[in-house]
């Protein structure tokens, strides 16, 4: 499932920590799990990430409610 953080100037942070203390503290993360998520400010990359996800896992969307 695609995880999209919208707004640099306030993420950054969050990863920065991750990248220092989870990672390279701690060591309770692993270096491939920060690219589970983006961090973009343009609505583009957001759409573009995504529909590439979609598209390349295949995954259908469907509700998560019965009807």
């Amino acid at each position: 499932m695609p995880v999209v953080l919208v707004g640099q100037s306030y993420w950054t942070g969050l990863k920065d920590w991750m990248v220092k203390v989870m990672l390279g503290v701690e060591n309770n993360i692993h270096e491939k799990d920060l690219n589970l998520f983006k961090i973009t400010d343009r609505p583009s990359e957001v759409v573009s990430y995504i529909n590439d996800y979609y598209g390349e896992s295949k995954a259908e969307l469907e509700p998560n409610y019965q009807l």
